[in-house]
């Protein structure tokens, strides 16, 4: 029996931790658990991360005719924007702005797990199957409209390092 291809929608959670994981490939229940879930303060329509491209390597054999090109290394990219949430006075909302605190300064590194399948409000568990990527945040800017929507901020997230489609130990 083949199994029903899952729509997207609603079911793709992300952590962020501010603590690396000891094996990217084989996090841990409780790395995860210990940092934050932010699937409900970013904005899906923008929220891109994962391998971008492979790096082309063309080196051929002399006797060969043409440019031979292999893949090389895979780059990551990605991105979120994060909502902003201010009182009336304007000032952040600790308990919901806390994603902002997160991304806010440039260079700062955090470790991203999205697990995608289950609906978003799961727990995660052992057996789950993530993607943990080491991140360098880059300076959050302003929409090019900010009088449309909610206030929010975009970060470049620079990946430095990938662990894909790995499973959560307990």
């Amino acid at each position: 029996m083949a199994g029903a291809k899952t729509l997207a929608d609603g079911r793709i959670a992300l952590w962020a931790l501010t603590a690396k994981p000891v094996n990217m490939s084989a996090p841990k229940l409780t790395e995860i658990t210990a940092g934050k879930k932010i699937s409900c303060h970013i904005m899906k329509s923008d929220y891109a991360l994962g391998a971008d491209s492979d790096t082309e390597i063309t080196e051929q054999e002399m006797c060969k005719t043409g440019e031979g090109k292999a893949p090389g290394p895979t780059s990551y990219a990605g991105n979120i924007t994060v909502f902003r949430y201010l009182d009336d006075a304007g000032k952040p909302v600790a308990e919901d702005d806390f994603v902002w605190d997160l991304i806010r300064k440039k260079g700062t590194t955090i470790w991203l797990v999205e697990r995608e399948g289950p609906i978003e409000s799961k727990e995660p568990a052992a057996g789950d199957i993530v993607s943990v990527y080491e991140v360098v945040l880059g300076t959050p800017t302003k929409p090019s409209d900010r009088f449309a929507g909610y206030i929010k901020r975009t970060a470049k997230l620079n990946v430095m390092d990938a662990a894909e489609d790995v499973a959560i130990v307990a």
